[in-house]
């Protein structure tokens, strides 16, 4: 049973291009995870969070308590340089006593404490810190250093116009002063849906049929075992 892996494939899975990871983009991800979750994955699932808890909902935890543990500051990126092709953990995910360290470090504690915690709260604690981190590093500018993930490179979003027609009416869009790190934090999302469960119909019914997709799981799967 390899709940981390499943989500990890799912998260890696889906296109940049596709959605962001603010409460709505963590959400969907969660949501397209758990439903491919074999029987005893689900189980186990429900076992950890109790009956009828959904991994979407607890999907932005690692956020909502970001504050009162400032120790896990650091796991929610992955500071390497743009251009940099690889990744070096002395480097790249040193460990701060205030902050913690990275992303990379904090899932693989995770995988491990979510199977062997003796403590059921500590195993929970682990999957929503999972659930989350991995979706966090699938984020482009959560690996970037330059400019605080590029929170400080500021843009203009707008859609109307002649380029949106009729979907501008019914967004009721405007442009908005913001900085590159939230577009595609929320942005995204925002400027084509009100809620993000359409969002995961769509990539239901498109992206995630296509046959790149099915290549992706078998290989993933073959892997896991």
């Amino acid at each position: 049973m390899r709940i981390p892996i499943s989500l990890l494939v799912l998260f890696a899975l889906t296109p940049v291009s596709a959605f962001a990871w603010g409460q709505e983009g963590h959400s969907i991800a969660a949501e397209i995870a758990e439903r491919r979750l074999n029987t005893s994955a689900a189980a186990m699932v429900s076992s950890l969070l109790g009956p009828g808890v959904s991994l979407g909902s607890v999907s932005t935890w690692a956020d909502d308590v970001r504050e009162e543990r400032p120790k896990t500051y650091n796991w929610h990126f992955v500071p390497m340089a743009m251009g940099q092709s690889d990744y070096i953990p002395q480097r790249d995910c040193a460990l701060d006593p205030e902050k913690g360290d990275c992303a990379v470090a904090e899932i693989l504690r995770a995988q491990k404490e979510m199977h062997c915690a003796s403590d059921i709260l500590a195993r929970a604690e682990a999957l929503k810190f999972l659930v989350h981190f991995v979706g966090d590093l699938h984020q482009p500018f959560h690996t970037v250093l330059e400019g605080f993930g590029l929170n400080r490179h500021a843009v203009t979003t707008r859609i109307g116009g002649e380029t949106c027609g009729t979907a501008c009416d019914f967004h009721r869009l405007k442009s908005e002063d913001e900085n590159l790190h939230t577009v595609w934090d929320s942005t995204l999302i925002k400027k084509q849906v009100y809620g993000w469960g359409s969002y995961v119909d769509r990539l239901e019914t498109t992206w995630l049929k296509t046959a790149d997709v099915a290549t992706e799981l078998a290989g993933a799967r073959r892997q896991s075992r």
